[in-house]
This record gives C-alpha cells, structure tokens and sequence, in this order.
C-alpha cells in the first residue's frame, strides 16, 4: 500500500509547476549542464527501486538520472567539469553535491541544497510524461532517504509556490501538478515498469549510461493536439504508429556521448520515404570534405526519400504551386529530385563565416551525373536563384559549390583525417547519416569569442536508417 502525504485544503486545479522543474528537472539537468549545457539522457544504474517501478503505466515518455552511477562515470564528470570555469567540483567523491549545489540553492526562494535537499535526496530522480485529455501532464519521482526531512523541505517548498503536490510510493516522492493526480499516481498499481514497451526498449539499449530517455511513438502522436499537427505532413499518418525511441549518456573524460536507437518503430514514415533515409552504407565523402570546415554532413537515399516524400504529400493542399514553380525551372517532379539528390550526398559549410563570407560545396553520387548537371544548369539559368557553379566529378557524380573556387577546395580535403572529426566521428566511415561541427568555428559565427566555448571541440552524430541506431558524441578539448 503507497503512503501517502495529502492536504484536503489543496486547490486541484493548479498551474504548470516551476517547483517540479527545480527538484526534478533540475536535478537531470546538473549533470549535463556541468558538461557543457548538454542535454542527454541515459540508463539508471544499480539495483533496488527504480523510478518505474512507482511511474504510472500510462507514462508515455521518461527521463531518468542515475546521481550515484558507476565510478568510471563520476570520475568521468568530473573530468569534464574541470575544463569549464564556471563549474566548481571538487572531488570525484563529492562531485554529485558540488554540483547539484550550485543549481538547487536558490536565495530568491531560500533554499538551499545542504540544508534542505541533500539530508533527504536519493540517488534516483525521473521525470515522465502523461496523458492528460488533450494533452499530457509531467509528473516526477523522486528518491527518498529520510520522510521527514522530505516532508519539512517539500511542505516548506509549498507555503511559498503551491503549484505543485506531492505523495509517498515507496522509496519514491511523487509530485505533479495537482494533489488529485499526486495522490492517483502514489495509489496505482500499474507501473511504467509492467510496459512491455518500455521494458523492450530499455532492454536493447545497455552499456554504462548514466541518464536514460525513452518515448512511445503511438502514444506521444495520440497525445499530440491535433490542431497543432495541421499543415505537417504528422496531420495525415495513414498507418499507425508503433514501437518507441530510447536513448542512454554515456561520460569520458574527453567527451559525453548519447546512444539511442528505434525499437520496433512501425511503418508510418515509409510513405514519406522514411524506410530509405540514411539506410545505405556511404562512401565517406563527408572525409573528404575541407578540413577547415565548420559544419558537415553526409547523407544515403535523399533522392529516394524526397522522391517518395514528394509523391505522397502531391496531393495536398498548396503543392499544386510547387508543381507550377517547378515547371517554371524547367524541372520535373518528382523524377528530377532522384536525379539530382543522388544515392549519396554530402555537404560542407567553410570559408569566413563568422564575418559573412561563407562557401559551401556539395558532392553527390547519382545515377545519372550528366542528367544532374543539365538540370541544375537549367536552374541556374532562369537567374532567380543565388549564384552556383556545377560540374561533374568525373565519375559518378558531381560537385555543386557557391563558386569554382569552393568546388576546387572541396575536391582536395582532409577533414577525415583531423584529430577533432575522428573523436567526434570515430564510425564516420560506413554510416548512411553523418554530421560534423566544428564548436569553435561555430560558436565564434553565431556568438563570436566567448570564453565558455574555450574547451569545447566539436560536435558529431551518426545514425543507420537499416537498424535505427544513432550516436551523438560531444568533444573537449
């Protein structure tokens, strides 16, 4: 039987809830904000009560943070969080305090995480979502080592913004927006724990994660307010959707990885080409790209994908216009989008773009790289597009850049070779999706020099459409 915590003068229509973010979404956040405002999300380690096993099963989607993971991870954090200044750790052992302190105390509403917090404070902490008529509600499950202590800080919490509630399940503190719905949760005796959806998914995942994330694909569309899926391609699913996306973080000393993948995902996306994006194997021309680019990517199947896409949504409302534009470029759709796309295409951003100066070249592999080459050249010659310049490689594809300086530059890179893409990219080679960022050359465009990008490096992800696998690395220097 749950023990619960109820107050009958409670109001039960409460607004979204600010304190639920500082005790629950705060807490995820810490790890990953001292890494370098990255949000990740993994697998809780360690036996005993997990936070599912008092989650209600109707949850459909949870992040969840292991605070006392493995040793390896907490040495790893704190490595990472000695690279930026702003982040005080001061020791491997206390690296969990040290930084839950400086994002849980908070003067304005005289709390503080040593007093108030840490004497209670478990090593768990989740936060799920749920489905709330129209919409869905958040609801967090937080470890408890001491009730009382719990029950002073949180009531205390609640005299000064009583827009949140609370009730005991097990080793868990259960807030939420209302004391109805704090209470029904507390109550239940079905879990997120008992979702073989879950269960399937996070079994697939492992490795050493310290913060998982998992979403079920059916229930977040059901969940979705239909009004604000008109005008997507979302609005018109033909086939139900199915299975669920799980993620895992992963820590090193030299960067924070995120590993996730698509279990049992089932055909709603394959009339929009969804099956073809990113499947085939790709020939690592992203490698070959200029090594002093900032962004890159490398992508299999875009002109099946968009070929597919196109004909799918053709009949929809606004794509007689692209149609009648189309013709107006000399293009035929959706035939010319195969052409041109290719079977493989990679893309580089470079040159000065922090002072507007950027240039851009794109390799592609297609079928047809003449065919390419007379439609873009048709394009280019209505003069109502920004200036490009495109030639066949000599083999089969070819090159489009902003200028033939671009296209030259591109033809003779090494970024597969740079020390910073092979951290970022280490399975860069074989993948059907892969994109780079340089951070430096980035952040220094977009915010110019700013000492809190100092230490970090770059930013690769890679996904395999065939297996639905992905991996996001961030780097440090």
């Amino acid at each position: 039987m749950s023990d619960l915590l109820s107050s009958t003068s409670r109001p039960t229509n409460r607004a979204p809830v600010p304190t639920l973010t500082a005790l629950a979404i705060g807490v995820a956040a810490i790890l990953i904000a001292g890494v370098g405002s990255v949000f990740a999300v993994g697998q809780a380690i360690g036996g005993g009560q997990q936070p599912e096993d008092v989650l209600p099963a109707s949850a459909i989607a949870v992040v969840k943070v292991d605070l006392a993971p493995s040793l390896g991870q907490r040495k790893a954090v704190y490595d990472i969080s000695r690279k930026f200044s702003g982040v005080h750790a001061k020791s491997v052992g206390s690296v969990k305090d040290d930084l839950l302190s400086q994002l849980l105390t908070d003067n304005s509403q005289k709390l503080d995480y040593s007093r108030d917090i840490k004497p209670w404070l478990g090593d768990r902490v989740a936060v799920a979502a749920v489905p709330n008529g129209t919409s869905f509600a958040p609801v967090a499950a937080v470890q408890y080592t001491d009730k009382d202590k719990a029950t002073k800080t949180l009531k205390d919490a609640e005299a000064r913004d009583s827009t949140f509630a609370f009730a005991f399940s097990g080793d868990y503190v259960i807030v939420a927006n209302t004391q109805a719905d704090a209470d029904r949760y507390a109550k239940t005796d079905k879990h997120l724990s008992d979702n073989d959806t879950y269960n399937s998914a996070i079994d697939s995942l492992g490795g050493d994660q310290i913060v998982v994330g998992w979403a079920d694909v059916k229930g977040v569309y059901k969940a979705l307010p239909k009004d604000q899926l008109r005008g997507t391609p979302f609005a018109d699913i033909t086939s139900d959707p199915s299975g669920s996306f799980v993620v895992g973080a992963h820590a090193d000393s030299g960067y924070v990885e995120i590993r996730g993948k698509a279990v049992d995902v089932g055909d709603s996306l394959k009339q929009y080409g969804g099956s073809s994006f990113g499947k085939g194997r790709g020939q690592n021309l992203i490698g070959a790209m200029p090594i002093d680019a900032t962004a890159a990517l490398e992508l299999t199947g875009l002109g099946e994908t968009l070929t597919k896409t196109y004909a799918a949504l053709s009949q929809q409302a606004g794509f007689a216009g692209i149609q009648k534009s189309a013709q107006q470029y000399g293009l035929a759709l959706p035939d010319d989008l195969k052409t041109v796309f290719g079977t493989d295409l990679a893309a580089a951003l470079f040159g000065n773009v922090a002072k507007g100066d950027p240039a851009v070249a794109v390799h592609v592999l297609t079928d047809d790289p003449a065919g390419a080459v007379r439609i873009l050249n048709r394009v280019a010659a209505t003069g109502d597009n920004p200036t490009f310049v495109v030639d066949t490689d000599g083999g089969g594809g070819y090159y489009l850049g902003t200028s033939a300086a671009a296209i030259t530059h591109a033809t003779n890179g090494t970024l597969g070779d740079s020390a910073p893409f092979k951290r970022a990219l280490p399975d860069a080679k074989d993948a059907g999706f892969a994109l780079y960022l340089s951070i430096g050359r980035t952040a220094g465009a977009v915010f110019g020099t700013r000492p809190e990008f100092k230490n970090l490096e770059a930013f690769g992800m890679t996904a395999n459409g065939e297996t639905g696998e992905f991996r996001m690395r961030l780097t440090f220097s």
